[in-house]
């Protein structure tokens, strides 16, 4: 059977999902009652999941956030690029902004030429 819990630690709640053995493991005695012992207890660092083939053939478009320039393109047609790499610069309101993209993958089209404006919401480009 599994329980979900909330597991708060240093004010960030995080939510855990426990399944009950039906053996108990050695060293535990079988009780309902607590029996003093302290489970050890190791810091795992988070390991982000793998994507899936599925999700890694669909295509996130990235749309601008709001008017602009486009400044420059940093990256070209099939480009591998990371999580958080920057892909291009857009300039408003004399201020530049980087548009990073939000997986890694593979730069599959770009939508846009440097020096033209864009609106809310056009198509930037897309990863693969």
């Amino acid at each position: 059977m599994r329980r979900k819990f909330t597991v708060t630690i240093n004010g960030i709640a995080y939510e855990v999902e426990v399944e009950e053995l039906e053996e108990v493991p050695e060293g535990i005695p079988p009780s309902d009652e607590p029996s003093g012992l302290v489970p050890a207890v190791s810091k795992v660092s988070p390991q982000p999941p793998s994507p899936s083939e599925e999700a890694l053939e669909e295509k996130v478009i990235i749309s601008a956030p709001f008017p602009a320039q486009v400044l420059s393109i940093k990256k070209n047609l099939g480009d591998n690029v990371r999580e958080g790499e920057v892909l291009l610069i857009l300039e408003a309101m004399k201020m530049e902004i980087e548009i990073s993209s939000p997986r890694d993958g593979i730069i599959d089209e770009i939508l846009v030429e440097e020096g033209k404006r864009v609106e809310l919401g056009d198509k930037l480009l897309t990863v693969k």
